[in-house]
């Protein structure tokens, strides 16, 4: 049989059983919480850093074009800009690098015909072209 020494014991390791599994929850959300508030500054932090680092590249960008343009308009005003080699490369980068505006659609250029049907190969077309009315 237990005593009433083991009873008081054992009813007493229950109840501060209870009390410690609530206090494990508590400090264990309390360090849950201070770890999301520890990676929400560090995310904001970081966020902030990328931010500077798009201004300077946003800014490094601007300035790369501005130069750019002034090398372009220093060599169109070369005396022997007509005879020079360094033309043929501007004119290539020029036309790797600038956006040209209001091009004409592919399908609509002249001396280039896009041709719906192959007129060699025989077709269900009618027509004695054999091509699509």
């Amino acid at each position: 049989m237990i005593g009433t020494g083991g009873l008081a014991g054992l009813v007493n390791w229950l109840i501060n059983l209870k009390v410690n599994q609530s206090k494990a929850r508590l400090d264990q959300d309390d360090i849950f919480r201070e770890m999301a508030e520890k990676n929400n500054q560090f995310i904001a932090q970081l966020i902030n850093e990328k931010e500077e680092w798009q201004k300077q590249c946003n800014t490094l960008s601007e300035r790369f074009a501005l130069l750019e343009r002034l090398i372009v308009e220093e060599v169109k005003r070369c005396r022997s800009y007509d005879t020079c080699p360094v033309r043929i490369r501007l004119q290539k980068y020029k036309g790797d690098n600038y956006l040209q505006r209001n091009r004409p659609p592919r399908v609509g250029q002249k001396g280039h015909r896009h041709p719906r049907d192959n007129p060699v190969e025989p077709s269900d077309a009618a027509g004695a072209d054999r091509q699509p009315p």
